[in-house]
């Protein structure tokens, strides 16, 4: 009778472990790092879906809803701030929201959307004929429809809004705008009157700042009286900005009873984005999507 074969084994055809094809190294050391690598992406995947179920998970609205994101002076990055806020309320919450370009000299807004959906009117055209709309599709040519399904309200570059608009038919706009939308978000900056209607009538208001030392100053007297359970401080990092250099603002916001607050570090991939009206939160590194996702996680749990 003759012998069985002797059972093969992995060792009599590959000498050295492989993982995707590639020998790797197998001692103990090389299993910690591998063991330690793993836990530290499978911790911050983890984070980041806690994250993305709490954007997703259906809550209440019981009326129209107004955000403010304003600044202490312009050049902070409110617009970039309104658009990464809105966009999640859109495309994870589902809710019709509009952006409005509510800036003294009006700003880029509309030009992060991609050219062949930008609109062939303006804000300034609709002011004018709020009196004679009177459906939802009729504001479609004067909005810039992004693929999220967020709508952004924008004028022509170089236009003054604050000369041309007065306080009380830019209230008029926002009351127009909350009958078509579930969120209207308004994107201000520095103290001029709009500004100042639109954080008066906001449900929840993002104050964006450089976390430069001249930013401290202005920044105290506002959280004072700023209320912790409406408002969120967005710490708009530039680049090359250095950790040392950003103290004064670190010390008020860690006071007790400071606003929370939310740090967004420079990424060039989301500059370019923006640039290009290609804005796509899923093609970010895991860093910057997480702290958009933060931004997100308090605009919704302030909904009303």
């Amino acid at each position: 009778m003759s012998k069985p074969d002797p059972e093969l084994k992995r060792s009599d055809f590959f000498k050295r472990p492989l993982v995707d094809g590639r020998a790797v190294s197998n001692g103990p050391l090389a299993r910690l790092g591998r063991r330690s690598q793993s836990l530290l992406v499978s911790r911050r995947e983890c984070d980041e879906a806690e994250l993305e179920a709490r954007l997703r998970a259906p809550g209440p609205l019981t009326r129209p809803n107004l955000i403010s994101v304003g600044s202490l002076r312009g050049g902070s990055g409110t617009t970039t701030v309104s658009l990464l806020v809105a966009s999640l309320l859109a495309s994870h919450r589902g809710l019709w929201t509009v952006v409005v370009d509510a800036n003294p000299v009006y700003g880029s807004l509309t030009s992060l959307a991609p050219a062949d959906l930008r609109p062939h009117a303006s804000l300034g055209d609709l002011i004018s004929n709020l009196d004679k709309i009177d459906s939802s599709g009729q504001l479609y040519r004067y909005v810039a429809r992004m693929p999220t399904g967020l709508h952004l309200l924008g004028g022509e570059n170089g236009d003054e809004l604050a000369s041309n608009v007065s306080v009380e038919r830019f209230g008029e706009l926002l009351a127009f705008l909350a009958i078509f939308y579930a969120v209207v978000v308004v994107d201000t900056a520095g103290r001029h009157p709009l500004a100042q209607l639109a954080s008066d009538r906001a449900d929840q208001t993002f104050v964006v700042t450089p976390p430069d030392p001249a930013s401290a100053g202005p920044l105290a007297p506002l959280l004072e009286v700023a209320d912790p359970a409406r408002t969120t401080i967005v710490n708009n990092r530039p680049p090359q900005w250095r950790d040392d250099d950003s103290g004064a603002v670190a010390e008020l916001l860690s006071q007790e009873g400071a606003p929370p607050s939310v740090e967004i570090s420079y990424d060039a991939e989301l500059e370019q984005m923006l640039a290009a009206g290609t804005y796509e939160l899923g093609r970010l590194r895991s860093q910057t999507r997480t702290a958009i996702k933060l931004l997100g996680i308090d605009a919704v749990d302030r909904l009303v």
